[in-house]
């Protein structure tokens, strides 16, 4: 399976190094591989080459509101280069404030982001299949999931009380106030207690995923991670 992969940043799916011109996978990439039982070949492309496509004529006056028009753009190339998938991972939610825990709400935003990009899929059905990747809150909250994958990772026991969170999807808070549960943060102080710093740490968040158990995120991020694991059983 081909697929062309675009995300948000660095933290989510990688960047590219312009000094060898290969791509550096991030997190996405790692679920991707970890969930499809087959050879899978994954290109990712940066998101500013994305959004500037040109659309041609037949797809103009689209009504596609949020982030179809880059799903649609994204499905687009994919065909031009002959892939078998369009991957278009977004955040769900990136508002700040200590509502955004509420699971109702946080069900309907992930929701309604999800269809965005379905939305944007649909002129290249028949051509492309479309895979919307989508954590109810980021890529964070996936990468706390599993208490083992730190002790995998650091080769030390779990620092009490840091990673046993029952739904990490729903943990939310001021992303400026470092005491908060959003997701950044809360990562943030459980990394600086095996000595470690969150920031522009690409290899420690594909460690981290790497040694995640998906039947531990399947069960923990039973809204949007489940939902990817079974969008991607039904591509494969």
């Amino acid at each position: 399976m081909r697929v062309l992969l675009c995300g948000e940043g660095p933290t989510d799916y990688g960047q590219r190094n312009y000094e060898s011109e290969q791509w550096v996978d991030g997190p996405v990439q790692i679920f991707i591989r970890k969930i499809y039982d087959g050879e899978i070949e994954i290109e990712s492309i940066e998101k500013k080459s994305v959004l500037g496509l040109t659309l041609g004529r037949q797809f103009q006056g689209r009504n596609l509101s949020g982030h179809g028009g880059k799903a649609l753009k994204l499905a687009i190339l994919a065909r031009e280069k002959r892939k078998d998938v369009a991957a278009c991972y977004v955040d769900a939610d990136k508002s700040s404030g200590e509502s955004g825990s509420d699971p109702v709400r946080c069900k309907r935003r992930f929701e309604e982001v999800y269809q965005e990009i379905q939305r944007g899929f649909e002129p290249m059905a028949g051509q492309v299949k479309g895979l919307a990747v989508v954590p109810l809150k980021m890529i964070e909250s996936w990468l706390l999931s599993d208490e083992q994958a730190f002790v995998v990772t650091f080769h030390e026991a779990i620092p009490k009380n840091s990673t046993r969170l029952t739904h990490p999807e729903l943990i939310w808070g001021t992303e400026s106030d470092p005491q908060s549960n959003h997701p950044k943060c809360y990562l943030r102080r459980v990394l600086s207690q095996y000595g470690y710093e969150i920031e522009g740490n690409l290899e420690l968040f594909c460690s981290l995923a790497e040694n995640s158990r998906v039947e531990i995120l399947r069960s923990k991020c039973s809204i949007s991670f489940e939902k990817f694991y079974n969008d991607m059983q039904g591509i494969g």
